[in-house]
């Protein structure tokens, strides 16, 4: 949980200083230009992106995933992949709300998003085979202007009780995986 922390605490701080306006010195053949004027004669291109984004994800799990936008704050994302851990499959369904815009410069937008929804593990382990339960994420991304991609993190926890199998015992796993969607 400190390094989930900390990695929120490295994002915010590069977010704020992604925002100030570096001053360099370019030689452009006898003229030398700064990066503000260079930026000042050139405009970004924003890209149109679709409601529907698909990707994949790296962590817990390693796999797939997709997200669609209701619209510009609420959407639901679903992932299905294999556990790093070497512990089977995982699937998940969440609705996201996106509360906070930490960051809005010309190249991106990061917004936080909150989340519930449910979580279906399949064990490899014996006596365990199938887990499901409710399931909280947070996270945020880097959903770039130019580009029809967002690059996001996530941190979920998810209550899982026994489906199948002997084991009876409730179970809180922690899972924390990086991605990609492409949107269309």
């Amino acid at each position: 949980m400190r390094r989930f922390l900390v990695f929120f605490s490295i994002l915010f701080s590069l977010s704020a200083v992604a925002e100030e306006p570096k001053q360099a010195a370019f030689d452009v053949g006898s003229k030398t230009a700064s990066l503000s004027d260079l930026n000042s004669s050139t405009t970004m291109t924003t890209v149109e992106k679709g409601a529907f984004g698909v990707g994949a994800i790296i962590g817990k799990p390693t796999g797939i995933t997709a997200k669609y936008f209701f619209n510009d704050t609420h959407a639901i994302q679903g992932q299905v992949g294999a556990s790093m851990v070497g512990d089977g499959y995982v699937g998940s369904l969440d609705y996201l709300v996106q509360p906070l815009i930490i960051s809005n410069n010309e190249i991106y937008v990061m917004p936080v998003y909150i989340g519930a929804g449910v979580q279906l593990r399949s064990l490899s382990v014996p006596n365990e085979s199938l887990r499901s339960g409710p399931r909280a994420v947070i996270g945020t991304s880097f959903d770039f202007k130019a580009l029809p991609i967002d690059v996001f993190f996530e941190g979920a926890v998810a209550g899982e009780f026994l489906l199948s199998g002997t084991d009876r015992s409730f179970r809180l796993p922690v899972s924390i995986a990086f991605g990609v969607h492409y949107y269309m």
